[in-house]
C-alpha cells in the first residue's frame, strides 16, 4: 500500500487562475511566480515525504503549470471538460447547464492499493 497525493485537473482553465495577465507585473510588483512556488511544494511536501504524485486529467485537457516527474503518474477521468464546464468554448455561459463529474470508482481504481489519500 502506498500514500498518494492527487493533484485533480492541473488544466490551464484552472492553473491560469494564479497567473497576472501580464507577465512583467511579477518583476514590476517584485513578485514571486507561483508556478515554480507550486511546483516546489509538490516536491517538498510530497514527493520527499514518500507519496507518489498522481494527476488527474480530463482526457481532452494537458497539464498546464505543473512539472511531473518521470515517477509521477497521469490518469485520465471518463467526462470532458466541457460536460463539467457551465462556460461554452467562447466563453459564455450555458443555458440550463447540468455539469457531469466523474465516475468516483473509476478514478479509485486507477489508485491501485492507497493506505493514505491526500
Amino acid at each position: 500500500m502506498k500514500k498518494v497525493f492527487l493533484y485533480l485537473y492541473p488544466i490551464k482553465e484552472y492553473t491560469s487562475m494564479f497567473l497576472f495577465q501580464d507577465d512583467k507585473l511579477y518583476d514590476k510588483w517584485n513578485v514571486k511566480r507561483p508556478l515554480p512556488i507550486l511546483n516546489e511544494c509538490i516536491q517538498k511536501r510530497y514527493r520527499d515525504e514518500g507519496y507518489q504524485v498522481v494527476y488527474a486529467l480530463y482526457s481532452d485537457k494537458d497539464i498546464f503549470g505543473i512539472i511531473p516527474k518521470e515517477e509521477d503518474k497521469i490518469i485520465y477521468i471518463d467526462i470532458l471538460f466541457s460536460e463539467n464546464s457551465a462556460v461554452d468554448e467562447n466563453g459564455k455561459k450555458k443555458i440550463d447547464f447540468i455539469p457531469k463529474y466523474p465516475n468516483e470508482q473509476l478514478l479509485i481504481q486507477q489508485l491501485g492499493d492507497v493506505e493514505e489519500l491526500v
